[in-house]
Formats: C-alpha cells, structure tokens, sequence
C-alpha cells in the first residue's frame, strides 16, 4: 500500500487496481489508523515500509513470499499448504458474496475487473466511498481478542 497521495512509484496490473478501499472498523479497532500514521512519521512511503521489494523494485513478489515464510511459520500452519498470502483475497471475495454482496462492488472492493457486458457499463470507481464502507462492513470475523 502505497502512503503517498500521488502513487508515486507504484504501478498496478489493471485500471480497476487503483481504487479507494474503506477500512473496517475491526481493523480500526485494532489500531490501523495508527500505525498507518506512524509508519507515515517514520517517513515511510507504504504502510507496509518494513517490507523491502525485490531487486527489481517490486512488492507483489517479496511481500507474499516473506508472509509465507515467516507469518504462516510462525503461527504454526505449513508453508508448502493450501492456506497462503492470496487466501485472503478468496476468503474476502467468498464472504462479501456469502453476506449478499453483489459481483460489482465486491470487484470494485478488490480491485478485480468486471467480465464482459458489466465492464462496459459498471464503473466501479464511481461507487461512492460510504456505500463501499457499507459493504466492507457486512465482513465479520469472530476474533477472540475482539469481543
């Protein structure tokens, strides 16, 4: 995730890739915005400013690799499994339709393009910010240290 307002040195696979995404108020709760903010005061350009890019300067293949390696390690599931870094984009895309999400705005939350005639005629960067935060928000997790 890129901090800086003009994307600077950030590129994306796809148009719908640059987007604005709401925060959910668990992640919230959790002290997000903080450390948003402190990583913003360090001087970093990403929220994420530990993680260091490949020799080629690019995330996407050393974020989910060291999250694989170190993450997944250190909280006791195999590494070589089912369950790595993009899970969670299928867990996020399954449970938005699972709460009646429709395909437009769960693609609009994650950045995916819409397939034929709906990519013609649903933009989903016209999707207002707050209908956005409505939907992020049907997501639950039932995390012990939450309730």
């Amino acid at each position: 995730t890129d901090t800086s307002e003009n994307g600077e040195g950030k590129t994306v696979k796809t148009s719908t890739a640059k987007r604005i995404v709401p925060v959910h108020s668990d992640l919230i709760a959790l002290g997000f915005i903080e450390y948003a903010e402190a990583a913003r005061e360090r001087g970093g350009r990403r929220i994420l400013d530990h993680w260091k890019p490949s020799p080629n300067g690019d995330y996407t293949a050393t974020l989910p690799r060291t999250f694989n390696r170190t993450y997944l390690k250190h909280v006791g599931i195999p590494v070589d499994g089912p369950h790595v870094f993009y899970c969670f984009r299928h867990t996020v895309k399954t449970r938005l339709a699972a709460a009646g999400v429709t395909s437009d705005l769960s693609d609009a939350l994650l950045g995916h393009e819409s397939d034929g005639a709906r990519a013609t005629y649903i933009h989903a960067d016209q999707f207002p910010t707050a209908r956005l935060k409505e939907e992020i928000e049907k997501l639950k997790y039932q995390l012990p240290f939450m309730h």
